[in-house]
């Protein structure tokens, strides 16, 4: 299956382990095309109507089993072929050979040879520049249908978008003539940079793509994918120095984590220990095992949750000492407010914390309870998310404003006076000030919501899986983790951007800036840093990390003024920053 960090192919790839083995790049123009096919046609109206009926059915099926939800959307974004179907013959041979596979897998491979064998024919004597020429060619209707199913540049309804799928699926028309100029420029585009990648491949993968005779040793599923041109910008700062992460449970994604302290030193927490490092020396280790995400630092001490016990970890960030000034307590989050501790216990208990000191706040009501996901200072209240809930609580643990949303709010975060909100369609930025003034409690149902409080709202397919991080100046970045794998940005007063950048996990932002990792296309490297410009999304410099990927693609950022902290893999990476920079 394919999880929420897979998809970092060349522009239209999606990496998805669903062969049981390792993971496999599906280029999507393929799937395109067998969306395409899927409207084409049958024998008789009666026994073509079944056949095609029971092709859609399993194809979406089969989308669901082996891409997830992403791809049962993608199926059932594919024109209703179903009437086409019944009047032409193209796709009977298809269906009557590849129906009785046995597997899903097998399914998808028969549809893929079918399409593949269908496709042109490249004249094994003609030189490289004309077989890529050939090659392009051919595959551009895919791609324009492609540039339709995004809905992207030409944002249409669902009975417009049909009538054009329709409109690029009839290869007796041109399909140029079914899009506008700009989605033209944009077919142009990934033509152009499929031209030029393709004159550059060896003669053994060009011989597989192009199914020359004599091709040995080709898989499909491992051909470069169909991209738009990438910007780098120029090199930018390099390295300073990195460290290793101790990890002996291999569980990278979720043990790491790293913060900035005083003094330039940086925190790392992995999986045996918390490591104090400056200038890329260790400075102090404390043999201590934390819970993963459960960390605050607040003025010179580390709050953690002990791995074994559950207990409250209260560390001094200048000796690397440690205390447990809630023994026997089992602690359900900790966080930071005004230089101090905030820790909330399994019974529902507030405290603050300095050092070893322990205050205690009061005991929310039972009723009011969230399972909190993050704890934090709001003005002055006490703050509390979690996947679909904001609770705001007096020093006592009152509660004094809570937002709950319906069940398609998947995420919500509090920047400042705002509160993010996301579902898989969608994100919304509220204001909690203007939300307090609606009411003491207040239903969110979705991000598309009519509440008077919500200030800016941004659109996302549902074929993207979205972590919002909230940059300065009341933006919102993410990667989207799409078919295209772009960055962007919304914000407040913001103009929205989106551009393609190959890239993976968590961005940071600061108030010129947004930061991510390409993994370069198809998902093959390099691994570089992309300085992107907060107005427009331009890159603006890159620092390379590795010439490959890592097995783990999660990443994380450590940001302060004059430098950021990257964790890639199995090491943590420093970059320094500057103004010019």
């Amino acid at each position: 299956m394919c999880s929420e960090h897979d998809s970092q192919g060349g522009g239209l790839s999606r990496a998805c382990d669903w062969r049981g083995g390792g993971s496999v790049r599906t280029g999507v123009t393929r799937w395109i095309v067998v969306l395409g096919l899927l409207a084409g046609a049958c024998k008789s109206k009666s026994e073509a109507k079944q056949l095609c009926e029971r092709a859609a059915t399993r194809f979406e099926g089969c989308m669901r089993e082996l891409l997830g939800s992403e791809g049962a959307a993608m199926a059932r974004s594919a024109p209703d072929g179903l009437e086409a179907c019944t009047k032409d013959d193209r796709t009977v041979a298809m269906y009557q050979r590849c129906l009785p596979s046995e597997s899903c897998v097998a399914f998808i491979d028969c549809l893929q040879d079918t399409v593949r064998e269908a496709g042109v024919k490249i004249d094994p004597s003609a030189s490289r520049e004309a077989q890529c020429t050939a090659h392009v060619d051919d595959g551009l209707r895919g791609i324009a249908m492609q540039v339709v199913l995004m809905n992207e540049i030409e944002k249409r309804a669902r009975a417009a978008m049909r009538r054009v799928q329709d409109c690029v699926i009839d290869d007796t028309t041109p399909w140029n003539g079914c899009i506008t100029a700009e989605e033209r420029r944009e077919v142009a585009r990934y033509a152009v940079q499929r031209q030029t990648d393709c004159e550059a491949w060896d003669d053994k993968l060009a011989a597989c793509v192009f199914g020359l005779p004599g091709a040995k040793d080709c898989d499909p599923d491992a051909e470069p994918t169909w991209r738009l041109p990438r910007e780098q910008g120029i090199a930018g700062p390099k390295v300073a120095w990195s460290i290793e992460i101790d990890d002996p449970d291999d569980d990278l994604d979720d043990d790491v984590w790293t913060t900035w302290a005083p003094g330039g030193v940086l925190l790392v927490k992995d999986r045996g220990a918390v490591r104090a490092v400056k200038d890329g020396t260790v400075v102090w280790t404390a043999d201590v095992q934390l819970k993963e995400r459960m960390l605050a630092l607040a003025g010179t001490t580390l709050y953690g949750v002990s791995r074994d016990s559950s207990e409250l970890v209260a560390l001094n960030i200048a000796t690397g000492k440690w205390v447990a000034p809630l023994a026997g307590k089992s602690v359900e989050i900790v966080g930071a407010a005004g230089g101090k501790g905030l820790v909330e216990t399994a019974d529902s208990l507030l405290y603050e914390i300095d050092g070893a000191k322990v205050k205690k706040l009061g005991e929310i009501d039972e009723d009011d309870a969230i399972e909190p996901a993050w704890i934090g200072q709001y003005r002055d209240t006490i703050a509390m998310t979690n996947a679909d809930q904001l609770l705001l609580v007096d020093r006592s643990a009152k509660t004094v404003f809570q937002i709950s949303g319906g069940e398609d709010i998947s995420d919500m975060v509090v920047a400042g006076d705002d509160l993010i909100a996301a579902q898989d369609t969608g994100l919304a930025i509220l204001s909690i000030p203007e939300c307090r003034k609606l009411g003491s409690s207040l239903e969110l149902p979705s991000t598309k919501s009519d509440l008077d409080c919500i200030v800016a709202r941004h659109t996302i397919s549902s074929m993207m899986t979205v972590t919002p991080v909230a940059v300065p100046g009341r933006a919102v970045a993410f990667n989207d983790h799409g078919i295209t794998s772009k960055t962007q940005l919304f914000g407040v007063g913001a103009k929205p951007w989106a551009v393609e950048t190959d890239a993976t996990g968590d961005v940071v932002g600061d108030d010129r800036l947004v930061y991510t990792v390409s993994f370069g296309p198809d998902n093959e490297g390099p691994v570089r840093l992309l300085a992107l410009d907060r107005t427009n999304g331009a890159a603006l410099w890159h620092t390379q990390l590795a010439a490959k990927p890592p097995e783990s693609t999660d990443v994380t950022f450590a940001i302060k003024s004059d430098a950021l902290a990257v964790r890639l893999g199995d090491r943590v990476f420093v970059i320094p920053l500057s103004r010019r920079t």
